[in-house]
């Protein structure tokens, strides 16, 4: 429609509307700035960790405690691209509480470096993973994420001091439990220390022989497992409890078994058996038990929500 001013000037009316805006635009720039910022954080902490991250392979490279360490990220990421339909529809919105979780994590890695205790500050790297999925991407996105961020304290060595701490004990332990399972063979059998007498053969129970190796493996092994099968929460807690005795008596055969072969058929086929296959029947047997276990807690099937 045309409208005339005083001065005869005819002007074309324009119809209202809205005004075009560049929020597409906006909303793409403000995108783009948040991805800078969570891949600008995770730069930074790739940085100050890769020190430790250096000191955990090459524990996982050069002592037989730590060589699953390997297969814990594998494992966990795993685990994680197998929730990738559950993420992409979980609510993305980044929560506070994960700035204080991120803060104590850099402080316990701090703490770790300065004092140089190494372990602190690679178990501080599941703290700081933790705190920043919450603060990134919130509450939703953890909760799916949360057993296979927490599974990789399973990839962090343990320091010294606790190795020497556990092993004596441990040795001990395993002394006399294998002193009684020959006992129950009707195997006569002395115990002094960490050794062991039976005739012909005199067995002493040194570091590899302690049953921290099993432990630490097998715990790992009994909480994937508790995560995967299917049955009542408490149940699968029980399975994932039972790793360490499981472990102990599957070392404590171990022991017995080379007793028996050192007695049968000398020193060494005894040493043989220690060095080629112990090991293996140790982790056969406690992988065993841990089958038994969950059978006998009605855990034998696996879940189908992962």
């Amino acid at each position: 429609m045309e409208q005339t001013d005083a001065e005869g000037t005819s002007h074309q009316e324009v119809a209202a509307g809205p005004a075009p805006t560049s929020g597409g635009a906006a909303a793409t720039r403000g995108s783009a700035r948040e991805w800078a910022l969570r891949l600008g954080v995770i730069g930074l902490l790739l940085a100050l960790y890769a020190p430790t991250m250096a000191w955990m392979v090459s524990n996982w490279a050069h002592y037989e405690y730590y060589q699953h360490g390997f297969l814990v990220p594998v494992v966990s990421g795993y685990l994680i691209w197998r929730k990738r339909d559950e993420l992409a529809a979980s609510p993305v919105g980044g929560h506070v509480s994960g700035l204080a979780v991120l803060f104590f994590g850099i402080l316990v890695h701090a703490a770790g470096t300065l004092s140089n205790v190494h372990f602190l500050s690679a178990g501080s790297l599941v703290i700081v993973l933790v705190g920043l999925v919450l603060y990134l991407w919130g509450w939703a996105v953890f909760r799916q994420l949360a057993f296979p961020l927490c599974f990789l304290g399973f990839m962090v060595p343990l320091g010294v001091a606790l190795v020497d701490l556990f092993t004596n004990p441990l040795q001990r332990l395993a002394t006399v439990a294998a002193g009684e399972a020959l006992r129950l063979g009707r195997i006569p059998v002395h115990l002094e220390g960490t050794s062991l007498q039976v005739p012909g053969y005199l067995f002493e129970v040194g570091v590899p022989c302690s049953g921290l190796k099993a432990v630490i493996t097998l715990s790992a092994l009994a909480a994937l497992a508790a995560y995967l099968l299917a049955g009542p929460v408490w149940k699968r807690l029980l399975v994932f409890a039972g790793a360490v005795p499981v472990a102990l008596a599957a070392n404590a055969a171990r022991v017995a078994a080379i007793c028996l072969i050192g007695k049968s058929l000398g020193e060494r086929a005894a040493e043989s058996f220690l060095h080629e296959l112990s090991g293996l029947m140790v982790f056969l047997l406690g992988l065993v038990g841990l089958l038994a276990l969950g059978a006998l807690l009605g855990c034998d099937e696996m879940r189908d929500d992962i």
